[in-house]
């Protein structure tokens, strides 16, 4: 089942990056049935890893309104959330139906889609608040998942580390300064998959790792008496 956490999302007809906004504005013209707005984080009511994207997808949370779902990325992340125990599907007999997140919180550093999957770094300053309120409502929360590089170093420098001695590579981990693991892979597109870049069997094992990682860090130990 999804949960609404109690923190600021931005508003439906949020204006604030001009080039975002006209983006939207022009694909509510040409698909008035997509959700074409900011785009709500999608989290279960006790998520035990946060999965961190750039931005939403044209055909994926721009459509549905649901972070990485509705298109071939989101696809790969369902499979792999579900493999790792962290979501289930609505309806197993149709993957496309959607996932419930039960232990998960799917989120993005820019809420809106951007043109050509490319965000400027003003525009990342302008989601920043609600992304770190997020990380504050979710501050137990001890594995953080980033798919890509963009999305990697957005979350080191919300902690407040720099990029050079935290730089991105696939399959890295990072201690993060609140005690909380920072986990990064290279984004499960279509693009990554079909070039080999990143095998669908590689990006699963990296979500199953941190899974197994924050359900024994939310495991509390058994009494002896």
């Amino acid at each position: 089942m999804t949960y609404r956490p109690n923190y600021n999302e931005p508003p439906s007809d949020c204006c604030v990056c001009g080039r975002l906004f006209d983006f939207r504005l022009k694909h509510k013209k040409l698909y008035p049935d997509w959700f074409n707005a900011p785009v709500p984080d999608f989290a279960g009511a006790k998520p035990k890893v946060i999965i961190v994207g750039l931005a939403p997808g044209l055909r994926g949370g721009n459509r549905t309104g649901v972070p990485f779902q509705g298109d071939f990325s989101g696809r790969v992340l369902s499979r792999a959330l579900v493999g790792a125990g962290l979501a289930r599907y609505r309806d197993p007999q149709d993957p496309d139906a959607g996932i419930w997140p039960d232990h998960v919180c799917i989120s993005n550093i820019v809420r809106c889609v951007p043109p050509q999957n490319k965000v400027r770094m003003d525009e990342v300053k302008a989601c920043r608040g609600y992304f770190l309120e997020m990380l504050s409502a979710y501050a137990a929360v001890p594995v953080i998942f980033a798919i890509g590089r963009l999305a990697h170093e957005a979350v080191i420098r919300s902690f407040g580390l720099s990029g050079r001695d935290y730089p991105f590579c696939h399959g890295s981990r990072v201690a993060l300064p609140d005690g909380r693991w920072l986990f990064s892979s290279y984004h499960c597109s279509r693009y990554n998959i079909q070039t080999r870049r990143l095998s669908e069997d590689e990006f699963c094992a990296e979500i199953r790792t941190a899974a197994t990682l924050a359900f024994g860090a939310c495991r509390k130990p058994q009494s002896s008496g």
